[in-house]
């Protein structure tokens, strides 16, 4: 059986995204609200200092002898700026640093709510899978679909080759077969411990719809990487009725040039974004 690899670059970036696995990483025996809240803070903290900083440094450059007309009308407004996003942080801080001495500190989820999420657990012999909707409209999981999609198609770019192709073949099978998804399965789900994948969907006014995802903290295979998203899949289907499964995979077939054409030349973060932006487009259509 293959080891675990945490150390691949998949996982690096994966870990970076955001998301709780770091968190848990600092923070192994709190729960999940209150490890957030704590991250956020120290993150708060450490730019009100460059906040700080900078103010001081604008302060410098102006408050000297010969500064024009001009030069004092830019530093007030200037400094006014500063001065407004400095104190809006520090009260923003300050009620989080409150938030976390009372009770509801372990049931935070962070400024911005999810409009859905999807787990999958696979250990002891079983995958399980599950869908959670922030609300009764279905949008939010055509967004996970397509969105995820597109993170695992562009994290993979650098696994191993034989990754990508599986992750085409599964993906050209499910379309021809839609809108049945095939069986696939996890390497994980032999181990004795449960690893669990989690993929958070947002919308955001300004960013459109995107995806944060979580990996096991302990290690990984990296075709679970293209399995679970199919699992998850899957379990998208099934909260859906026939009109909106027939939408999903009318979005799915005008995606599939542009998801399976992306290559390694595209494995900068600005590869990712070209490919969520077609996805982001394909669902204002909606």
């Amino acid at each position: 059986m293959p080891k675990g690899r945490i150390f691949e670059p998949a996982a690096q970036r994966l870990t970076l995204d955001g998301n709780m696995t770091a968190r848990k990483a600092l923070f192994p025996n709190m729960s999940e609200g209150k490890a957030r809240l704590i991250s956020e803070l120290i993150v708060g903290f450490i730019g009100l200092i460059l906040l700080y900083s900078i103010g001081a440094l604008w302060s410098w450059f102006f408050l000297r002898e010969g500064t024009s007309t001009v030069g004092w009308i830019i530093y007030f407004v200037g400094g006014l700026y500063l001065l407004y996003k400095f104190i809006d942080k520090t009260i923003k801080w300050f009620k989080k640093f409150i938030l976390l001495l009372k009770k509801g500190a372990d049931a935070y989820t962070g400024e911005e709510k999810y409009e859905a999420m999807g787990i999958v657990r696979a250990g002891n012999g079983k995958v399980e899978s599950k869908i959670v909707l922030n609300s009764n409209d279905k949008k939010p999981l055509l967004a996970m679909a397509l969105c995820y999609a597109a993170k695992v198609k562009w994290l993979i770019l650098t696994e191993p080759t034989f990754t990508e192709r599986t992750f085409t073949n599964v993906f050209n099978n499910t379309l021809n077969e839609w809108p049945n998804v095939p069986y696939v399965e996890m390497l994980s789900s032999v181990r004795n411990e449960t690893s669990i994948y989690q993929i958070t969907v947002y919308y955001n006014i300004s960013k459109g719809w995107y995806v944060n995802n979580t990996i096991p903290l302990k290690g990984y295979y990296s075709g679970d990487i293209v399995t679970n998203y199919f699992i998850l899949q899957k379990a998208i289907m099934s909260e859906l009725n026939d009109k909106e499964k027939a939408l999903l995979g009318n979005l799915l077939n005008n995606f599939k040039d542009d998801l399976l054409g992306i290559s390694t030349e595209d494995k900068s973060h600005s590869g990712f974004e070209k490919i969520s932006k077609k996805a982001n487009e394909l669902l204002q259509n909606l």
